[in-house]
């Protein structure tokens, strides 16, 4: 069953895609990395999803640090804060 637009406690605004965006940053000053470095990152054939993705601000961090033959993944019941689709790189894909 499809989520109303009602059950989401957050806006789907610019204020919110700051404050995800924002979020991630200060998460990423504290623990001083985007991918724990314990996980594997340097395979070429590596697949990576983020269920949850909003503005695919991880996924793009992550990217910068993995081979560009490497698949990414963001899935999210909503693309409202995500960038369009035809602005994607090759190996980024978003989905329901």
């Amino acid at each position: 069953m499809a989520p109303k637009d009602d059950d989401y406690v957050f806006t789907r605004d610019i204020l919110d895609n700051n404050r995800i965006n924002y979020m991630h940053t200060l998460w990423t000053k504290i623990f001083g990395y985007v991918v724990h470095p314990k996980i594997p990152i340097d395979k070429p054939d590596l697949r990576v999803a983020d269920v949850g993705t909003g503005t695919g601000i991880w996924l793009f961090g992550v990217r910068e640090l993995i081979p560009r033959s490497a698949r990414l993944e963001g899935f999210d019941i909503s693309f409202n804060a995500a960038p369009p689709a035809e602005t994607l790189p090759s190996n980024v894909a978003f989905r329901n």
